[in-house]
């Protein structure tokens, strides 16, 4: 698991950082929440190739799709709890249907609150303050000292701790700042505004 883990974070340092770097390097602090909005300018002149805007735009679908289906499964399994019966069989139709329909709606109301807000990617901003970066570099420290209690003395306690009170940090900045950029959001945008 660790060589696992080291791997990952590897191919994260190798294919992000570099992305994140020349993007802010290139446009600053006028980046636009969406990062594909950067690639043309207000009249439509593409600065990169448009085959590439129509790939971008089948992973980012595919990848959505991808993350719907593993991501939404708890919330899915909670609603079919009371509408699906488990003396027939999980393929009958008694529960397909029923499936297909809560789930179709559960992703229609989604999509709909996603249109509805035009400062989406500030939710999601404070989403990943609050859930992914205490998830992804707090929370393994912390387990890594309660489960392997190393001792106080040693580089490897002092390294956890360090990275747990700079991520902790970090954490609550993001959180701040996103929390700040969704009340500018809010004063400058109405509902359905990029349809």
């Amino acid at each position: 698991m660790k060589k696992g883990l080291s791997i990952c974070y590897l191919l994260i340092l190798i294919t992000l950082f570099p992305v994140g770097i020349s993007g802010y390097w290139a446009f600053g602090n006028a980046s636009n929440g969406n990062i594909l909005m950067n690639m043309f300018s207000t009249s439509r002149v593409y600065y990169v190739p448009k085959w590439s805007f129509i790939m971008t735009y089948g992973l980012i679908f595919i990848q959505l799709v991808v993350s719907t289906l593993i991501y939404s499964q708890p919330t899915f399994a909670t609603l079919e709890e009371k509408i699906v019966d488990d003396r027939k069989g999980s393929y009958s139709l008694r529960n397909v249907i029923p499936r297909l329909i809560s789930r179709s709606i559960f992703t229609i109301m989604a999509t709909l609150l996603a249109a509805m807000l035009p400062f989406f990617s500030s939710f999601n901003a404070i989403l990943g303050a609050i859930g992914y970066t205490p998830l992804v570099f707090v929370i393994p420290m912390i387990f890594y000292i309660i489960v392997l209690k190393p001792s106080r003395h040693t580089t490897t306690f002092w390294i956890n701790v360090t990275l747990i009170i700079t991520f902790s940090i970090i954490s609550i900045l993001g959180c701040l700042a996103s929390i700040h950029q969704l009340i500018i959001d809010m004063k400058k945008y109405h509902l359905f505004a990029n349809i």
